[in-house]
């Protein structure tokens, strides 16, 4: 695209840039020499921009996309028509390998940025079985004038879904959302929708809350809170589990900390003598034991407390198993790992900047980087799974 036939239409104040590479939120990185780093949304490496700052710091600038000149040949149409204004996908405007390879190289920056980590091994990538129609549980947002949508990006304002659908949720949930009348939606705040065995809803007007869903994974039937965490992406709920699983070493006395309802637990009970699961939730804590009762695994122990309040109280053991939220291990969980004699730790990550962070601490301790997989939980979006074997002799 020539920008001299485009410049008229842009506003003033507008700047021009290459982008060199995506970043973690899934920004274009524009770097000049002497001035602070751009970061601009929706945009692919190698591409000439247009943009205007709209916020600017010491270090760096956050931009708006005004224009592409010069466009990728990995840039693609989103299939979306309400993508860049909706603040659920950043990867609609190029194709699903490209996303993947994305994914890749940003984690790899991040293990190298942040903790000094350049794994000296290929690690396996899992995708998708399919990008779109994945999600299982979303809180959905609501107008006054009866639409139904997310919120804009870095907004209150409720962006609606075209045609009462999101490409991002499953087809039971569209299917179920496009059946409603409009004066469900009215005088609410939002309300919550999960596909499992059956489609849950709670706060939806002239409709019974649902205080529990269940979920069926791998044979095991799962009672999960309505509002509780549960993985979202319906296709790969069976194979990220068997991941997990498959890293466990049997006989090695174990714990698991932010085990949740037992989507891990469950499977792993049956393969080892016991199993004590550690949970902060007292409502999931309660929804675990529900669970082993229900699936008949009667070797496993929930306890709900801090982690860091168990770990003081842990004593022989030689593998855990985390799953911690976004913010990562807290110091005196990593601490209290350093000084028991752990020889295995699987760490499934949500957020590969706390990884990052939280192995450099465990590295000096003596652990290493055994194996890392990146599972692509939330496609279409900049978020990923990890999991990894940390392993010390």
């Amino acid at each position: 695209m020539d920008f001299e036939n485009i410049k008229f239409n842009l506003k003033s104040g507008y700047k021009t840039g290459y982008i060199s590479t995506i970043g973690a939120n899934a920004y274009g990185v524009i770097k000049s020499e002497n001035e602070p780093v751009v970061f601009v949304p929706y945009t692919l490496p190698e591409e000439k921009v247009a943009y205007e700052i709209i916020e600017s710091h010491q270090d760096y600038c956050m931009a708006r996309l005004l224009d592409v000149i010069e466009p990728s040949s990995k840039r693609v149409k989103p299939e979306c028509p309400i993508f860049q204004t909706c603040g659920g996908c950043n990867f609609l405007h190029t194709d699903y390998d490209e996303e993947l390879k994305i994914k890749q190289n940003v984690l790899l920056e991040t293990l190298k940025k942040i903790g000094k980590i350049e794994p000296d091994f290929a690690f396996e990538v899992i995708s998708s079985p399919m990008r779109f129609n994945y999600r299982n549980n979303a809180h959905i947002k609501t107008t006054n004038e009866g639409n139904i949508g997310f919120f804009e990006n870095k907004s209150l304002n409720v962006v609606p879904f075209p045609s009462f659908e999101c490409k991002l949720l499953t087809l039971r949930i569209n299917s179920f959302l496009k059946q409603l009348d409009r004066h469900f939606f009215l005088f609410t705040r939002g309300f919550t929708i999960r596909d499992g065995k059956e489609i849950y809803t709670a706060h939806l007007n002239y409709s019974s809350d649902s205080k529990f869903c269940e979920y069926t994974v791998n044979n095991f039937t799962y009672r999960v809170g309505i509002s509780d965490f549960f993985q979202v992406n319906s296709h790969l709920l069976n194979i990220f589990q068997s991941k997990v699983v498959s890293l466990i070493d049997p006989y090695l006395k174990t714990v698991e900390l932010y085990g949740g309802s037992g989507f891990f637990s469950l499977p792993l009970a049956t393969k080892m003598k016991e199993l004590t699961v550690n949970e902060i939730s007292s409502r999931a804590s309660e929804n675990g034991k529900y669970n082993a009762k229900l699936n008949k695994v009667d070797n496993i122990k929930f306890i709900a407390s801090d982690a860091s309040i168990f770990m003081k109280k842990v004593d022989n053991v030689s593998q855990i198993l985390v799953d911690p939220p976004r913010a990562g291990l807290e110091k005196n969980v990593i601490e209290s790992i350093e000084n028991l004699k752990i020889k295995k730790l699987i760490y499934v990550s949500c957020n590969p900047a706390t990884f990052a962070r939280d192995f450099s601490y465990l590295r000096s301790s003596g652990f290493e980087l055994t194996s890392l997989i990146l599972i692509d939980n939330f496609p279409g979006t900049f978020h990923t799974e990890l999991i990894s074997l940390i392993t010390r002799d």
